[in-house]
Parts: C-alpha cells; structure tokens; sequence
C-alpha cells in the first residue's frame, strides 16, 4: 500500500526544510525565457511566493542558453 501525503502536507514538509536552511542575503540569478510572465524587460518585480533562484549565472541561464537574466537582491 503505498503512503500518500496531500499536497498540504508536501508544501508544510517543503516550508520546515527551506526554514532550516542558513539565509542568504546577496545577489542571485534566473533565468528568463521570451515567454515568460515572470517580469519583463526594465521591470522590478516584487514576490513573496518562493522563486527558485541560483548563485550561478551559467546555472540560472541553463549554461547561457536563455535570452535574459533577472538579478535577485535580497
């Protein structure tokens, strides 16, 4: 019988672990492709829902294969 856990569950699990992680404060990078609707060019975007993020440029950009970049400063 397989264990199944809801998806609130999986996000509570997900959020403990994130908290035990030491912050980070500093630049970060993400990729960004043409479509994306995740801020467009000039634009200063501001989330408070988790964005996956790098601290390597040729890792946020897929080895500097996407078209733009956003830099995170938190």
């Amino acid at each position: 019988m397989a264990l199944t856990v809801d998806s609130d569950q999986k996000v509570a699990v997900l959020l403990s672990a994130l908290g035990k992680l030491p912050p980070h404060r500093g630049v970060t990078f993400r990729g960004r492709t043409l479509g994306s609707e995740f801020g467009g060019e000039g634009q200063v975007v501001v989330t408070r829902e988790l964005t996956a993020t790098s601290r390597s440029v040729a890792v946020a950009t897929e080895n500097f294969t996407v078209p733009a970049l956003h830099v995170v400063i938190a």
